[in-house]
């Protein structure tokens, strides 16, 4: 929501309310315009802003002028409100509005059309000075101000304000200007004199141009001037320039220019307007018509209605009467520049030329004599110019002349700015740029492919070059001859470039055809020199390819190991880009032979790594160059390949195993394998052979768990004298291992002196590995391997530290603070992660004593571990604490939170302890803190008895007294005189076993040595009854109660 502006609100809504009270109607008036609020505004908006504007409405309830409307509209709150308030009223008062407002702005449209259609006759545009009176009458009939300025952009507006009241340059200043302005449209071309009408025309910008526009075209205009040559139109030119700088850029310069233009127009008037003055006295309106159609015809940029006010001036200055008339829209014709009424007419009287075109920038309508659009501001000298020069360029450019092309392109924008030029000119512009910024490029590969004899892509160049671009010329100023390889370069046009190279191809070609007449060795050297030293002649390479390769010699191999060295004498060719194809020829047990091809190489020796066993080969090998090759030379007799297999892999899934072996070169040999178990192991089983039947791969199971195997691979074959071989093969050996089973149990504790132990549960098989981290959050990759092997372990806990492993516990010599673990129970390759532990890893305080015990406080200290600011001190009457903050009921105990400053600044902790007989257990547990800031005890505390528990034995004594009102008085003392715990005195007809089966007589808090308590014989119980004592239980207190002889505390026994 737009804020609420109460000024505004005043001048549009009261304004308005105040001529006319009819919008204020709740029901069919327009509340979204007296609450100043958008139509889709929500409930609570419209509420805020009916708030804001009743708030306004108070504020002028006292004004002269509102205070009755204020009056009106503060009474018809209730009924806005409700309105506001339901969303489904106003969306109704939305809908009925809207149409109104519509009907209401197209009635408003329609009277301002009628107030307006008088100005346009008149001016063909709307004067700029009249603006602001058409806005105060749309604004009185209804109109928003965003409809009246829609409304205005669809009309041209006349600027008649710019020069008004300005005073015009001195008439020598004037006179100076017109003169050179003149001189200047006598000396060009005569298609060029309306260039030279004004210093705006002479620039080629519009009266409403920037000083910046304007100063762009002063900076076009003086670099061009430079280029002249000294002589009249280069210093009239330099003259009109500083009248630019110095008075049109000075300060009013346009409205000080504008009036200088209606004051030489006047001046021009003065002579015929005194003839008349004498003559006649009077100026007809239609003499009238005819002097501003002159002035129109003048083209300084004089509307009609402008005209006819400079004659009306001038008229007044000779004293001559003006006869009213009927005011004529003129223009004037572009062609033979004489001025004519507009009317309807779309051709000239005269000359039968158009009189109106469209703006090529904006396409508005304009005078086709115009010089500038006054919508857009397109110079449309500049505009038709370029029209005409693209033509041009299209032609230059098909004619393969992009720099000449560019050049009048760039004499069209020496008169307006790249930016605003016309965009078809910008186009050319930029694709001779582009050829010439290619021909460039292309000189430059022009120049290296003579260079290194590449005459045949030169050529392409060349011709493109001479085609597309042959006024762009060589950037490095010379080109160097195919045929001249000294160095010494050629100068030419592209066109001479061109023949030389084909030239220099005729020279080439020649040579190739004379080798055809040659011996193959003279004819392959000579080809050979021709390829080297202009690679891209294609015939050349075509006759070297047909020529055939000298074949290796010398060729040789024998068995090194598992492979074959083949070895050779290179080939006599010439060519220094030979390579040798090495084919390999095997037979096969069965005397079927099959080829294959081992490799290629520039060198005279390969290895042949995959030579079947058990199998004859031969070899061959042939020269290769591209397309040409030799004849393949052999190895001769063919040699018998022995091998063994090279690697065994074993790998367990389940309780089955996989074994793995490179089935490459195996050729004729059978694998045969044997498993074993490892006799070092103790156990014994039948050795068993397995000859697998798919190649490279045998699956073998299930194995027994805890089993050392021992697998052995090895091949079997025959050699061609009828010898049977066994190879010593290769073993790989492998254990099943039980599945690991995972930690569930385990605790840790941090000694005092520093280390934690991280003690668990053995598991039935493997180790258990303990890894840590400061979160759970880093352990929860290890912990996800519920079942997994070594290598998903060695990634997930990749970062994390190992404590140790161990089959019941490990040792952490460097956890401090608050650590996470998490067991990892490892058999073999399979692991199984056990549960996680939270450990703070504090040692407990140490040097916990009792420095100070007044018998109703004792006052403890101690030294924090490293590393430790904050401690928990605990303690307790009865035992010790079971933690830090363990709630304690009443005085039995309590817990205090300290620093280590408040330690060492108090000297210790204080605490209440009455000297009861009860002991005071303490302990101490080091703060830790953990990552979210919470400060938590440790789990691991030091403890000390700063004051044992003293024994209390109670004893007692009952006397009867009194005759006629007898009672009871209980004597009761402590042994040591400590002081008694609270006490309780009972009766019962028999001895009583407990307080609770006995009727209560008496009572004490105790807390003195001793006291006696009486019973009055009212309380006493009817006889016979028995006495007895007890002491109310206190936790941590040790009190005995030594009972008298039954006969001694009885009545009536």
């Amino acid at each position: 929501m737009d804020r609420f502006d109460a000024n505004e609100y005043r001048k549009t809504v009261m304004a308005r309310l105040h001529a006319d009270f009819s919008p204020a109607d709740p029901d069919n008036g327009d509340i979204f315009f007296i609450c100043a609020l958008d139509p889709r505004a929500d409930t609570a908006t419209a509420i805020q802003r009916l708030a804001d504007v009743v708030a306004a409405w108070q504020r002028d309830r006292n004004h002269p002028k509102y205070k009755r409307i204020t009056g009106d509209l503060v009474k018809l709150r209730p009924q806005y409100e409700a309105i506001l308030s339901d969303p489904d009223r106003r969306a109704a008062a939305r809908a009925r509005i809207e149409g109104d407002r519509a009907a209401s702005d197209t009635a408003a449209l329609t009277k301002l059309d009628e107030y307006a259609a008088p100005l346009l006759k008149r001016h063909s545009g709307i004067p700029r000075s009249k603006v602001d009176a058409l806005a105060a009458f749309a604004q009185h009939d209804g109109l928003p101000d965003a409809a009246f300025k829609t409304w205005l952009a669809g009309h041209t507006v006349i600027d008649d304000t710019t020069g008004a009241g300005a005073a015009p340059w001195d008439s020598p200043v004037r006179h100076q200007v017109r003169t050179q302005l003149d001189a200047l449209a006598r000396s060009d071309d005569p298609e060029n004199a309306s260039r030279y009408r004004t210093l705006f025309t002479f620039l080629g910008v519009s009266p409403k141009a920037s000083p910046a526009e304007i100063r762009a075209a002063h900076a076009r205009h003086t670099e061009l001037n430079r280029s002249r040559v000294r002589g009249p139109e280069m210093t009239q030119t330099e003259d009109l320039l500083t009248h630019v700088a110095t008075r049109l850029l000075g300060e009013d310069g346009v409205a000080r220019y504008l009036a200088s233009l209606r004051a030489d127009a006047r001046d021009s008037l003065k002579d015929d307007l005194r003839r008349r003055s004498l003559l006649s006295g009077s100026l007809p309106a239609s003499d009238l018509e005819g002097i501003a159609a002159g002035l129109v015809a003048l083209g300084w940029g004089f509307t009609a209605g402008t005209a006819r006010d400079i004659v009306r001036e001038a008229a007044h200055d000779a004293r001559l009467a003006v006869e009213v008339g009927k005011d004529i829209d003129l223009i004037v014709c572009a062609d033979c520049h004489r001025a004519q009424a507009a009317g309807q007419k779309k051709r000239c009287q005269y000359c039968r030329a158009e009189l109106y075109q469209d703006c090529p920038s904006c396409n508005t309508r304009v005078m086709a004599a115009a010089e500038v659009c006054d919508h857009c501001n397109a110079n449309l000298t500049v505009w038709r110019k370029a029209q005409q020069i693209v033509e041009a360029v299209e032609t230059l450019m098909s004619l393969g002349k992009p720099v000449t092309a560019l050049e009048l392109c760039q004499q069209v924008l020496l008169e307006t700015d790249i930016a605003t030029a016309p965009a078809a000119l910008r186009a050319a512009i930029d694709g001779a740029q582009d050829v010439i910024g290619r021909a460039q490029q292309m000189w430059g590969d022009l120049t290296r492919d003579r260079a290194r004899g590449a005459l045949w892509a030169a050529s392409v160049t060349a011709t493109w070059l001479a085609r597309n671009a042959s006024d762009v010329p060589n950037p490095s100023a010379t080109s160097t001859s195919a045929g001249d390889r000294g160095g010494q370069g050629s100068t030419g046009s592209i066109e001479e470039i061109l023949e030389e190279i084909e030239r220099d191809k005729a020279s080439v070609l020649a040579q190739v055809a004379a080798t055809e007449t040659m011996a193959p060795d003279e004819a392959e050297s000579a080809l050979t020199r021709l390829t080297v030293t202009y690679p891209d002649c294609p015939d050349a390479t075509a006759h070297l390819a047909a020529l055939p390769l000298a074949a290796p010699t010398a060729v040789t191999a024998h068995q090194d190991g598992d492979a074959v060295e083949i070895s050779w004498v290179p080939s006599g060719s010439l060519s220094r880009t030979i390579r040798y194809r090495v084919e390999r020829h095997t037979t096969w047990p069965a005397r079927h032979v099959d080829h294959a091809t081992v490799g290629a190489t520039s060198v005279t020796h390969l290895e042949d790594g995959a030579a079947p066993i058990g199998t004859l080969v031969r070899y061959t090998v042939t020269a290769t160059d591209g397309t040409r090759s030799s004849t393949p030379v052999s190895t001769g007799e063919p040699a018998f390949i022995h091998g063994d297999i090279a690697t065994l892999r074993a790998d367990l899934a389940g309780t089955d195993v996989t074994l793995t072996w490179p089935p490459a070169g195996l050729g004729a040999a059978d694998v045969v394998i044997e498993r074993v178990v490892d006799p070092q192991s103790g156990m014994t089983a039948p050795t068993r052979r397995i000859r697998p039947t798919e190649p490279g791969r045998h699956v073998d199971g299930p194995l027994q768990y805890g089993i050392p195997y021992t697998y052995r691979a090895h091949v079997e074959y025959r050699t061609p004298d009828g010898e049977n071989v066994r190879t010593p093969g290769v073993a790989a050996a492998v254990t099943l291992h039980l599945p690991p089973k995972p930690v569930t149990e385990m605790w840790a504790r941090t000694a005092a002196h520093g280390p934690t132990q991280i003690s668990f549960v053995s598991p039935p098989s493997g180790t258990v590995h303990v890894y840590t981290a400061r979160t759970r959050a880093e352990l929860e990759p290890v912990a996800r391997l519920v079942t997994g092997t070594r290598t998903e372990l060695d990634s997930a806990s990749r970062g994390l530290r190992l404590v140790g492993e161990g089959r019941r516990r490990v040792v952490d010599d460097a956890a401090t603070g608050a650590v996470w673990y998490l067991p990892v129970t490892v058999n073999g390759d399979q692991v199984a992660a056990g549960s996680f532990l939270e450990h703070h890893a504090v040692r407990p305080a140490s040097d916990l004593s009792v420095v100070s015990d007044t018998g109703g406080r004792l006052t403890v200290t101690f030294e924090m571990p490293p590393g430790v600011t904050e401690s928990y001190v605990a303690w307790r009457r009865d035992r010790y604490p079971s933690s830090a903050t363990e709630p304690v009921a009443g005085d039995l105990g309590g817990s205090r939170r300290l620093t280590n400053t408040k330690l060492q600044i108090d000297g210790g902790v204080s605490i209440d302890a009455p000297d009861d007989g009860r002991g005071v257990y303490v302990a101490v547990s080091s703060g830790i803190r953990a990552a979210d800031g919470t400060l938590t005890p440790a789990a691991t505390a030091a403890t000390v008895l700063a004051r044992a528990v003293v024994p209390v034995t109670v004893s007692y004594q009952v006397r009867f007294g009194g005759m006629l009102r007898r009672h009871a008085d209980v004597d009761v003392i402590t042994s040591n005189g400590r002081p008694l715990p609270p006490l309780t005195l009972v009766a019962a007809a028999g001895d009583p076993a407990g307080p609770d089966v006995a009727a209560t007589l008496a009572t004490h808090p105790g807390g003195v040595p001793g006291v006696t308590l009486r019973v009055e014989a009212d309380a006493l119980p009817p006889a016979p009854f028995v006495l007895r004592l007890f002491t109310v239980p206190v936790p941590g207190a040790d009190v005995t109660v030594t009972d008298p002889d039954v006969a001694n505390r009885s009545l009536g026994w």
